[in-house]
């Protein structure tokens, strides 16, 4: 006989979707808050019918860059059809391409995204070293779980909190090599 409380997480991870992107901003100007789109919902899927007359495209959101993908490449050439998740719902929404005003991620398990988090607060806190050795672990979790793309997100995401924060800045150096080299290092305490 099953208990209440498994048939419950049967249930939910039955209406849980499995992948997709997890919205966590939306810009009160921008189209996706015109379409409806808010904080927590799970972009799927989308599909444009005519690209230009070429044929119709569609795919899934599996990686925040699909999404950056979609937007930049794939929405100049026709309104983008959207399938999003909120609770247990799917809802189909039409974004014009317009900024979209959404800041997105990929979904994490709960142990996951409380170390991303954790790690973004150690940045915010100026506590570099514990956030390398947090974040380090994240990523290794994801690689060790077949996930690179959400690891190389993970990493991505890093390099853009620091470069908010101003914390380092990068220098062209005039060499036949054209390399870029790091002014001021962060102590990140990766090996």
């Amino acid at each position: 006989m099953l208990t209440i409380s498994l048939i419950l997480a049967l249930l939910v991870t039955a209406t849980v979707p499995s992948e997709g992107l997890v919205v966590e901003n939306v810009e009160d100007w921008a189209v996706g808050a015109q379409a409806g789109i808010q904080p927590g919902d799970i972009l799927l899927t989308w599909e444009v019918k005519a690209c230009q007359g070429l044929f119709p495209c569609e795919g899934r959101f599996l990686q925040p860059f699909d999404y950056e993908l979609v937007f930049r490449e794939i929405a100049p050439r026709g309104a983008v059809r959207i399938t999003l998740a909120r609770g247990t719902n799917q809802l189909p929404l039409t974004l014009d391409f317009e900024p979209w005003g959404l800041t997105v991620r990929p979904l994490l398990d709960r142990e996951q995204l409380s170390l991303f988090e954790d790690g973004i607060d150690f940045i915010d806190s100026e506590q570099y070293k514990k956030a390398g050795i947090i974040l380090r672990k994240v990523v290794s979790q994801l690689e060790k779980r077949g996930q690179p793309k959400k690891a190389a997100w993970v990493l991505y995401a890093l390099g853009n909190r620091l470069r908010l924060a101003n914390q380092f800045a990068i220098s062209r150096q005039p060499c036949w090599r054209q390399r870029w080299q790091l002014v001021q290092p962060m102590p990140l305490g990766l090996p």
